[in-house]
């Protein structure tokens, strides 16, 4: 997906076992980095399960609460959220990503308009 780097690399696997130990089911971790003017959020994990594409991966949202990105980010995860929640089977991980991009986007292009 164009503007989207999915990476499955020993950051991955270190932030799949941290969300694993807290209480995330367990799954393979792919990060999912924004490239651009979005590059500035925190990646999206996801875990994947044994049995996908039937079943969805897991998404965890790193960060800090302190961050001055937090109110777009929160409104980011909101909407991905929403969009996951129609997709159907077989999931794709490109779709997921894709979702993603288009949602820290369209949370970037509200809090502009608000300003």
């Amino acid at each position: 997906v164009p503007g989207i780097r999915l990476v499955a690399d020993a950051s991955a696997a270190k932030a799949a076992a941290l969300a694993v130990s807290c209480g995330a089911p367990a799954g393979t971790g792919i990060q999912c980095w924004l490239d651009n003017e979005h590059a500035q959020f925190s990646p999206l994990l996801l875990l994947v399960p044994e049995n996908f594409p039937r079943t969805p991966p897991t998404a965890c949202f790193n960060g800090s609460q302190k961050s001055p990105l937090q109110p777009i980010m929160d409104s980011a995860r909101t909407n991905f959220m929403s969009a996951i929640q129609v997709m159907v089977p077989p999931y794709k991980l490109s779709t997921m990503a894709k979702a993603w991009k288009e949602s820290v986007e369209g949370a970037t292009r509200d809090a502009q308009t608000r300003t």
